[in-house]
């Protein structure tokens, strides 16, 4: 049979048509040939690319100038309202403490969490030091939205070994690859004073896809020991790093007002004369008191301030409280003059100044970070107080209820070392179920002031 030949770019549709291996194998063999020899155009020599171009072409910038987390690390350090309430929300979520077992229903429908001590999981809970990643991956969720977990394989790559928390302000992305994903985290301490991300003291972590099946794609890599597991709250239009809620408030000015208010009341304090009285004595009551007045003026200073010393003394103070003065009063041509004149100076703080102003910017505050004031005992408004034991009962169920899906965030990395490292319920095979448990507050009349209930997975 004589030789064929068939052209490239058919060839796909060729390899659909019966027989073709038969009949068309050698042609194909032919064309490959004739391919390796002909002349290939010279290859484009690669350019290395340095500097900042470089770092444009390989590191995502957190903010304009890669600094926006130490912005947002200045803003919570500026304003006691802002830190407390972030520290606040980062201690509810986890404060019940981590809970692992079995999830049954009852009959009626509810959800529950049949609690197991696996000694393995426990060993392992324990040589990772699992409280320390929950409080910090929680500090850093509610002060940055995004969180930088680092998971370290075991020696022989059957289990996570370790699971840690980056500090977020440490850590970029890299640019997403051909496929649109990130496969690099950047970590260095030095990004606001110089820091490149090659700089010699960068490391370089990659990071996994998420998105299906992760712990297929880490076994799918034999060359990874350890990988960054990303997990972030969710914003909008953000493809590298989402944006808290409060982040808001940096722009629209809210802290600079309630930063601006106690430094301007500190200034006034500082800078401010805190005079109570204005004496005004008229020079014959010392001509009266003192009948060598005239004759020895080096003398007038010195009695002048003892006078004064004598006020003072007894007006001073809680022994002060309810004394009597003598003024002596003169009647020249019919009118009367006073030996003493004493001015109350008006409190520059009486009214209240800005007061309503503070208020209304830490409303702001608290309204951004979706924390209802009450919880840390305050309530904003002119009325002040604290809240009543309702208030503060009803608002923290709600937040309990609310947080469910930033737990299930900080909890997804755990999750994911469950069912790595075959943590699983004997009896069915499945990983076990992870919870968080929360206590809700309920009324006295009750008969405890706490139930424990886990929230349904």
């Amino acid at each position: 049979m004589a030789q064929e030949t068939i052209a490239p770019e058919l060839a796909q549709d060729v390899f659909e048509v019966p027989g073709f291996e038969a009949h068309y194998v050698p042609a194909l063999s032919l064309v490959a040939s004739v391919i390796k020899d002909m002349p290939r155009a010279p290859l484009t020599p690669q350019v290395k690319i340095t500097g900042d171009v470089a770092e444009a072409n390989t590191l995502a910038k957190w903010g304009t100038d890669n600094k926006l987390p130490f912005t947002i690390i200045d803003a919570v350090n500026s304003n006691a309202v802002l830190s407390q309430g972030i520290y606040w929300k980062s201690n509810a979520i986890i404060s019940g403490g981590l809970a692992y077992g079995n999830l049954v229903v009852t009959p009626d429908g509810r959800e529950q969490l049949q609690r197991v001590i696996d000694p393995v999981v426990e060993e392992w809970l324990y040589k990772s030091n699992i409280e320390r990643y929950l409080r910090e991956a929680s500090l850093e969720f509610y002060k940055f939205w995004n969180v930088f977990p680092e998971l370290v394989l075991s020696n022989d790559r059957g289990s996570i070994a370790s699971l840690s928390c980056h500090e977020s302000a440490h850590c970029r992305w890299g640019l997403q690859n051909a496929k649109g994903l990130i496969d690099t985290c950047y970590i260095n301490a030095q990004w606001d004073n110089g820091g490149k991300w090659d700089s010699p003291e960068t490391e370089k972590i990659p990071v996994i896809d998420i998105y299906y099946d992760p712990v297929a794609t880490v076994q799918a890599q034999p060359q990874l020991e350890s990988f960054i597991y990303p997990i972030a709250g969710t914003s909008s239009g953000k493809t590298y790093y989402q944006d808290a809620p409060w982040h808001a408030l940096i722009p629209q000015g809210w802290l600079d007002v309630a930063n601006g208010i106690a430094k301007y009341k500190k200034a006034i304090l500082k800078n401010s004369m805190h005079v109570k009285y204005q004496l005004e004595i008229h020079e014959w009551w010392f001509q009266a008191k003192y009948k060598d007045w005239d004759s020895k003026p080096e003398l007038k200073a010195q009695r002048m301030q003892a006078e004064l010393t004598a006020f003072n003394t007894k007006m001073k103070g809680e022994d002060g409280a309810g004394n009597s003065l003598i003024n002596m009063k003169r009647i020249i041509n019919e009118k009367e003059f006073s030996g003493w004149s004493i001015t109350a100076i008006p409190d520059l703080f009486k009214d209240e100044k800005y007061l309503g102003d503070s208020q209304e910017a830490d409303s702001h505050i608290f309204f951004a970070l979706g924390l209802d004031a009450t919880l840390i005992g305050t309530v904003p408004g002119k009325g002040m107080g604290a809240g009543s034991g309702s208030d503060k009962r009803v608002a923290m169920n709600i937040a309990i209820a609310n947080s469910k899906a930033e737990q299930d965030i900080v909890l997804e990395p755990l999750k994911f070392i469950f069912r790595f490292n075959g943590f699983v319920n004997p009896a069915t095979g499945l990983p076990y179920t992870i919870w968080f448990k929360n206590y809700w507050v309920t009324t006295l009349d009750t008969g405890k002031e706490k139930t424990d209930k886990p929230t349904p997975q």
